[in-house]
């Protein structure tokens, strides 16, 4: 078995764990088992039971604590102890509640915004979330995330999780294009849901479609073959 390198020896932290505080810091303090399941140990045969393992871990070394959701699945989420909140706020300038937002709503639309931001970055891209309040100061539509592409335009993410009306559709589109991007990625939880919501989405030629199991399948190909994806979901437009 290959030797794990340690990062950060005052908790004996390998580079993973602190990008998974990273993860927490930036998405409001709160991660879950699918979200780790699907982004940094989806290679397990259980991505699930492997994550656990971790988390229980970092948990016995006093950085996490665990949460319900009062959902049927997952049962528990995980928020930074205060020890766990100081530790991403030295190593990442990120401050993070001591009570972080949770709403049982939104809350898988939450996972499914850590995996894209996951597996966006290993496509050699910085994803950000948009701040409502920030971005609408000098945008027309605030995305899930956002990215600049390597023609220095930007590429709106959105994770599409229900099907919207047309009219609701229709506004959306015209205010993207009134911020002069230079593709919409639209992220769906299944090839299913991205052929049914798909099909109503209004036609336009920047918008392309991604489900996480193909952004998975694609970030594990070789370089060559993850430029085609790039360019088939506009990124190198």
């Amino acid at each position: 078995m290959a030797k794990v390198e340690i990062v950060d020896e005052r908790f004996d932290l390998t580079a993973r764990d602190l990008e998974i505080f990273e993860m927490i810091g930036v998405f409001g303090g709160k991660t879950s088992l699918p979200a780790l399941g699907m982004t940094f140990f989806s290679h397990a045969s259980d991505p699930e039971q492997q994550a656990r393992q971790r988390i229980f871990k970092l948990r016995k070394k006093g950085l996490l604590k665990q949460k319900p959701t009062n959902l049927m699945r997952p049962r528990n989420y995980y928020i930074p102890t205060s020890v766990g909140r100081e530790l991403i706020e030295d190593r990442f300038g990120i401050h993070v509640s001591s009570s972080p937002h949770f709403s049982t709503a939104t809350f898988w639309h939450g996972i499914y915004e850590q995996v894209a931001w996951y597996w966006l970055r290993r496509f050699g891209r910085d994803p950000q979330r948009a701040i409502v309040k920030r971005w609408s100061r000098e945008h027309h539509h605030t995305p899930d995330l956002y990215y600049t592409n390597a023609k220095g335009k930007i590429v709106y993410v959105e994770i599409e999780m229900t099907k919207k009306n047309s009219e609701s559709y229709s506004k959306i589109f015209t205010n993207m294009l009134k911020d002069n991007i230079a593709a919409v990625l639209y992220i769906f939880e299944s090839e299913k849901k991205m052929k049914q919501i798909g099909r109503v989405l209004p036609v336009w030629e920047p918008v392309r479609y991604v489900s996480i199991d193909q952004m998975i399948g694609a970030a594990r190909l070789e370089a060559i073959k993850q430029s085609d994806f790039l360019l088939k979901i506009g990124e190198m437009k």
